[in-house]
């Protein structure tokens, strides 16, 4: 009886300690699996800020290289616009890792801090905004300085910034606009510049876009702005893209006079994506800088 009870004693014993094992095995082995998470999102951050520095490192070697020529033209056709793939190895054996960077001309979208509300009304509406016109009311009130709604009535204290956005993100802090009018403009605009947007750069539909704001019914610019450039260099000068308008406006001349007030052919402003990857684990930066200032100034971070 005694020898019976003493057999099932030792058994439970030896089951919970088994149980105990498996529970600190397991405990051990989830544990690891966090630590090496950990460290692999670590190391990927630091290959995407490596991202970073080697993007600013591209345009300043382009500015550079601008200055040099003495021809400050920015276009499609140049390095900084090429996405970079690197393989980077560790220091011990069998661990690597993978950098991707984009980097995008901010001056080829529109800086909606600048934009004329007859613009931004048009702009939501071939956007597909709901409401346009209100929410166009809505973004001007927030913007600009004086204290007074565009229905004339005085603006609610707390609710409008009175001052330019700083980040393209702010647009969400404003009323009724929604995450999915944020997303449906957000190719589009910019927050950056001085209003200008450079014609070697700029999407095929912002261009569309820009010409029928103030060509209107002059759709036939575009085709020939866009196939002017070959590729490789873009518009060395404000002259050559100024003809091929004016020899589609030659009717109207005024607006030659101003077109330099809409375009530009050279940038200051970039957007940075790096993403670094280590074993499937990703750790993304998007940064907006101003290169012509020291160092290249950031004027915007954000990590996810």
């Amino acid at each position: 009886m005694r020898k019976g009870f003493f057999l099932v004693f030792s058994l439970g014993i030896l089951v919970v300690l088994s149980l105990f094992c498996l529970g600190l095995g397991f405990r051990t082995y989830i544990q690891t699996r966090k630590t090496k998470f950990y460290l692999n999102k670590q190391r990927a951050f630091y290959l995407a800020v490596s991202g970073v520095k080697i993007a600013q490192q591209m345009l300043e070697q382009d500015m550079q290289k601008d200055k040099e020529a003495d021809t400050y033209v920015d276009h499609l056709g140049e390095d900084w616009s090429q996405p970079i793939e690197k393989e980077v190895a560790f220091s011990y054996p069998g661990k690597t890792g993978k950098i991707s960077v984009e980097i995008e001309d901010e001056t080829s979208r529109i800086n909606i801090n600048t934009m004329q509300i007859k613009m931004l009304k048009k702009l939501l509406t071939e956007k597909e905004v709901e409401n346009p016109n209100n929410k166009a009311d809505y973004i001007i009130d927030y913007i600009d300085a004086n204290t007074d709604t565009q229905a004339g009535e005085p603006e609610v204290e707390g609710r409008y910034k009175n001052a330019a956005l700083s980040v393209l993100s702010e647009l969400l802090l404003i009323e009724d606009i929604s995450v999915d009018d944020y997303n449906k403009i957000k190719y589009f605009v910019s927050v950056v510049g001085d209003g200008k947007v450079n014609i070697n750069t700029v999407l095929r539909e912002t261009l569309d876009f820009l010409i029928e704001c103030f060509f209107t019914g002059k759709t036939e610019i575009v085709n020939k702005l866009f196939g002017q450039p070959d590729g490789e260099r873009g518009y060395y000068s404000a002259l050559d893209w100024q003809n091929v308008m004016s020899e589609e406006i030659s009717s109207d001349p005024d607006p030659v006079l101003y077109i330099k007030d809409i375009f530009c052919i050279n940038s200051k402003y970039y957007r940075i994506t790096s993403e670094g990857e280590v074993d499937g684990v990703k750790k993304k930066i998007i940064c907006v800088l101003n290169r012509e200032a020291e160092s290249g100034k950031i004027l915007y971070w954000h990590e996810n």
